[in-house]
């Protein structure tokens, strides 16, 4: 059965209240996800965008169902995306203290160091959903 949170994300996605340009897309998902307790913000790497998660909602499932976890996460930001491609350079499912996906826009290719992401958007919001039901935080700030 489907969480409340995951079937309000699903609703907003299939109501197609995410709309633009790539990078607007992108934001309004990382807005979503923010605001359900995921600690996300979008930075911009060369003509590529760096998504981050510093906090998993579903951390006490993650030992025996990670893997498909983050494997949801992946479709959902290849629907908001289209035709992108999606690289995982960490996950907190595999030990990582983070997440962090590399979308690149037209396909496949190498991803520069992670150390020269430009941000470009962060949502630090006091009054959003994570402030108000706190999860637990795994390695975040």
């Amino acid at each position: 059965m489907m969480s409340a949170v995951a079937r309000d994300f699903a609703e907003k996605l299939i109501t197609k209240e995410i709309r633009g340009d790539l990078e607007n897309r992108l934001r309004q998902m990382v807005q979503l996800l923010d605001d359900y307790g995921f600690f996300a913000s979008l930075s911009k790497l060369g003509d590529k965008y760096v998504i981050e998660y510093r906090n998993c909602v579903f951390e006490d499932i993650i030992p025996h169902f990670g893997k498909y976890v983050c494997n949801i996460d992946e479709e959902v930001t290849r629907i908001v995306a289209g035709e992108a491609s999606i690289e995982w350079k960490e996950r907190i499912a595999e030990g990582d203290k983070r997440c962090l996906q590399i979308i690149s826009p037209s396909g496949p290719r190498d991803c520069p160091d992670s150390r020269r992401v430009t941000h470009i958007y962060k949502f630090t919001t006091p009054n959003t959903f994570q402030t108000r039901h706190l999860q637990p935080v795994r390695g975040g700030e």
